[in-house]
């Protein structure tokens, strides 16, 4: 930005400098505004928060981005076996882009934001007693296939974001239909 108002200014004192010479009037300058710079305030983030939060369908602890360790005991233990990682505090965002298919049975629920960050996941297969929370499946773009097996048919929307997807199977059984 600096170099293109030297640059600027340069021409100016040029086109001022011609037109005394030539006795022809100044040209006028050509004023292109650009957009001021407005610094955004930071927000504050409580990473490594040990209270519990809700997500939006009640219980459970949602992930912080990029921990996998805060994810459900369930998403945990998947990631880990498919990785075949010693424990999740080594699995970072890197080691998620190596998932490609996942299978995941859960007797207890998952939690809002297990499944972020696995952009490359083409397969998976979710066990669960309860619907999943709203936006689990937001970051799943590349999945092909899906098996899912709750208590209810998935709510309307949970399957928008899947453009991808060319195969699902759904079974249903007893359990918690609405998440909490």
């Amino acid at each position: 930005m600096r170099t293109m108002i030297l640059i600027a200014a340069s021409i100016l004192v040029l086109a001022t400098a011609c037109s005394a010479l030539t006795g022809t009037p100044t040209p006028r300058p050509i004023y292109t505004p650009y957009p001021t710079y407005t610094p955004v305030p930071e927000i504050p983030l409580e990473l490594n928060s040990n209270r519990p939060t809700p997500h939006a369908e009640g219980g459970g602890q949602p992930p912080v981005s990029g921990d996998i360790c805060q994810r459900s005991p369930a998403v945990q233990n998947a990631l880990i076996e498919k990785l075949q990682l010693p424990s999740c505090q080594i699995i970072n965002e890197r080691e998620l882009l190596r998932v490609t298919a996942l299978k995941i049975s859960s007797g207890r629920e998952l939690w809002a934001g297990d499944l972020d960050g696995l952009y490359n996941l083409e397969g998976l297969s979710l066990s669960m007693p309860a619907l999943p929370p709203p936006g689990i499946l937001t970051d799943l773009h590349n999945l092909k296939g899906l098996k899912l097996s709750m208590p209810a048919p998935p709510p309307p929307g949970m399957l928008a974001d899947l453009g991808n997807l060319s195969r699902i199977e759904m079974s249903f059984h007893a359990g918690k239909s609405h998440g909490g």
